[in-house]
């Protein structure tokens, strides 16, 4: 039978005996029982020996308290503790347990049998914690996965072989260096903010600096940072996981580079066609049967087709690559709206359509906007609503102040977006399985509107207009001059 060393720390010698009396004639001789009479005795003897648990009074001639705990905690945190004391308080047990203590009994209501049960039960959870640490340890050392340990001040402790060999730096450039000084990119406040909260971190596409690397090609990484929090609550460090993201993000930017000067070069051909296409229908060239006007009328659509197509692509690759530069202003979405319907009102006599807009200038508060980038959102809805809604049907423009929020209203009398595609609309390529027209539709209008209204602080939603039809509603902040924020600061 294994013997189990149990180091008791009491300076009272009832209280001691009893235990000795306890482990002798309940232990079955399991049990070698050693005593310290003060924390500092505790120390000595826990320096010399090995023990297989500490049963711990918390009452001691030179320490007080949860101080008492967390001394040999602190020193010694691979060993058990079982507290023993007299004080029968609640809070104090959770205290206790809550760092580091295994288990807190009281004197005077616990049973010899409780004592050497819990001591038994303190020793095995501390070897499931100990084997779970050594786990860790070995997932954090060789997982094939790039990983940091950094302490509370963000200094580099430590890293793993996979991130020094993924990013080709060797161990001692980065250890002990600051997490900032390497990630440049990262919010510093925002992170830290998180961290101390308990909260994770994430960061995409980081560009990571390091000294005297093997290699100077610049590294393109996706973070996620955990907190590494104490016993006590507290913010004691953290992990961060990288992913290496440098070759897709480069192959990346050269497709979305290739497909922009492809779309750009495609898109004057198109506009020259669609000039000739007009002068046809305008009998430059002498007139036209019609079947000849039938024919070039379809030529001409499928061309203007092709041109909004090419210029989604094009106006894509200006938000998704950062191009796109927005001059924000104090608008009035109302005049921005009636541009847009002007450029409308042809197309929709020639479906026999009406577009109603049932506001003026100034009834609507002002906001921060960019007048191309709302008035291309705007004609994109407007064509949309135009293409999907048939001969006879009302497209309605309406707006509201809602608080401190404006929104526009466009309804249309349509079919309305299939259900099953409804959580799929503002993504890339979502609109283009709307109705029976997938032909005519790149898929990413939809999803521009939803970036350019995420530039402006604002929100796009989709609703049914029952009984038939879409309702996209745009929602955008009311526009407040400086003054007057710092005026509501103040109050």
């Amino acid at each position: 039978m294994k013997q189990i060393h149990v180091l008791i720390v009491e300076d009272n010698n009832a209280d001691a005996a009893f235990v000795a009396d306890v482990m002798k004639t309940e232990g079955n001789g399991q049990f070698v029982l050693e005593r310290a009479s003060s924390l500092s005795e505790a120390k000595e003897a826990l320096w010399n020996n090995i023990y297989s648990a500490v049963l711990l009074d918390l009452t001691l001639p030179d320490s007080k308290g949860i101080d008492t705990c967390a001394a040999i905690r602190t020193s010694f945190p691979e060993i058990p503790i079982v507290v023993l004391s007299g004080i029968n308080d609640n809070q104090l047990a959770y205290e206790v347990v809550r760092r580091g203590a295994q288990d807190y009994l009281v004197k005077g209501i616990v049973s010899g049998d409780s004592i050497i049960r819990c001591l038994k039960y303190a020793i095995e959870r501390k070897r499931l914690e100990f084997a779970a640490q050594q786990i860790a340890r070995q997932v954090f050392l060789h997982a094939p996965g790039s990983i940091i340990r950094f302490d509370q001040d963000f200094n580099i402790a430590e890293t793993n072989a996979a991130f020094l060999t993924n990013f080709a730096v060797p161990a001692d450039t980065v250890k002990g260096k600051n997490v900032f000084d390497i990630f440049l990119g990262i919010p510093k406040k925002e992170l830290v903010d998180s961290l101390v909260q308990g909260n994770s971190y994430a960061v995409k596409e980081q560009c990571l600096e390091f000294p005297d690397r093997v290699t100077n090609k610049v590294s393109i990484a996706n973070l996620s940072v955990w907190p590494i929090i104490n016993e006590q609550g507290q913010f004691t460090g953290g992990i961060i996981m990288l992913e290496d993201i440098t070759d897709r993000y480069e192959l990346s930017r050269q497709r979305d580079a290739v497909m922009a000067i492809i779309a750009h070069d495609l898109k004057n051909p198109v506009l020259g066609s669609q000039r000739i296409y007009q002068l046809l229908l305008n009998n430059n060239f002498g007139p036209l049967s019609d079947h000849q006007q039938d024919a070039i009328k379809t030529l001409s659509r499928a061309n203007d087709n092709c041109l909004h197509i090419l210029k989604n692509l094009l106006q894509l690759f200006s938000y998704t690559r950062g191009e796109e530069v927005l001059l924000l202003k104090e608008q009035d979405l109302v005049p921005i709206m009636e541009g847009c319907l002007k450029e409308w009102e042809a197309t929709a006599q020639l479906n026999n359509q009406v577009i109603i807009c049932k506001m003026k200038s100034g009834d609507l508060k002002p906001v921060l906007a960019d007048i191309q980038a709302i008035s291309y959102l705007l004609n994109n809805l407007l064509s949309n609503a135009l293409k999907y809604s048939p001969s006879g049907s009302k497209i309605v423009i309406e707006g509201e102040n809602n608080n401190e929020r404006v929104r526009l209203f466009v309804k249309d009398g349509g079919s309305g977006v299939p259900t099953e595609v409804e959580n799929e609309l503002f993504k890339p390529l979502g609109g283009a399985r709307i109705g029976n027209l997938q032909s005519a539709s790149s898929g990413l209008g939809l999803f521009l509107c939803s970036q350019i209204m995420r530039t402006h602080q604002g929100t796009i939603q989709y609703h049914p207009n029952k009984p038939t039809g879409s309702i996209f509603i745009l929602d955008f902040p009311v526009y407040q001059p400086v003054y007057e924020l710092e005026r509501a600061n103040v109050g």
